[in-house]
Parts: C-alpha cells; structure tokens; sequence
C-alpha cells in the first residue's frame, strides 16, 4: 500500500491536475454506475468526525476521506474492488482544499466571461488562498 504525505501530496497535484480530475468526475455525474455517499457527520465530544465515499464509473477503484474538526487528521484511503486490498493512505489537508477551490476554478473556467480578469473575495478563511489560486488557473487576473 501506498503512503503520500502532505507534502508528497504537495509536490504531486497541481491546481491544473485537480482542476482537470474534477470536470472529468463532474462530466461522469449522470452516470448511473457512478457513487458519491454525501459527508455523514458523527458527533463527537467537542469535535465531530466526518466521513465522505465515492466510486469511480468503470473503475475498479473506491474510496473514502475522514476528517475530524481537529484539522490534523485528514485522511484519504483508497481501495481496490479487484484486488480486495487498500491502494493507498494519504494525508488530505491540502489535497482537500485545493479539490475545494478547483471547484471554483472550474465554475469559472464555464460560467465567467473569457476576459475576466478581476476577483473579489471575502473572508480570508483557510481556503481563500485556495479559491484564488484555482481561479487564476483558469483566467489571468489582475
């Protein structure tokens, strides 16, 4: 099995990469083989711990990313159907986050003008850095 840190995971996936993983999930949407299990939430003392799956159409590849409000556990986990075993452990912090702003950065590559070229923001939350960076991805901004 397959273990990627953090910063494996870093110096692997670019915005482009998850940008162009996510319209090819999104474009398999209407596919009836395909999976998606919307986050489940367990309540924990303080904290809670949130669990999300998904399948791949044609694939013999699942998975699923449990996450706790405490940041520091993030975790992918990748299974194959095949071979009955897992594929990989990865940490997903940022992997997550750029998956969240890669949505963004693909709404706008669809939905804003093609000479676009200013964005506004609000909030400088965790994932603001990740939203613009998807977004200047896909349009040069200014």
């Amino acid at each position: 099995m397959i273990y990627l840190t953090e910063k494996d995971v870093k110096s692997l996936v670019t915005m482009d990469d998850s940008i162009a993983a996510l319209e090819g999930a999104f474009g398999q949407w209407s596919d009836p083989s395909r999976a998606n299990l919307p986050r489940r939430r367990l309540d924990l003392p303080k904290k809670y711990f949130n669990v999300m799956a998904a399948a791949i159409p044609g694939s013999d590849i699942f998975g699923y990313r449990g996450y706790t409000s405490a940041i520091r556990f993030n975790l992918l986990v990748l299974l194959s159907l095949k071979r009955e075993e897992p594929i990989a452990l990865i940490e997903c912090g940022w992997l997550s986050r750029t998956r969240t702003g890669a949505a963004s950065g693909l709404a706008t590559k669809y939905l804003a003008r093609e000479d676009a070229n200013i964005m506004g923001i609000i909030g400088t939350g965790r994932i603001s850095a990740d939203q613009v960076r998807a977004v200047a991805a896909v349009r040069q901004l200014d």
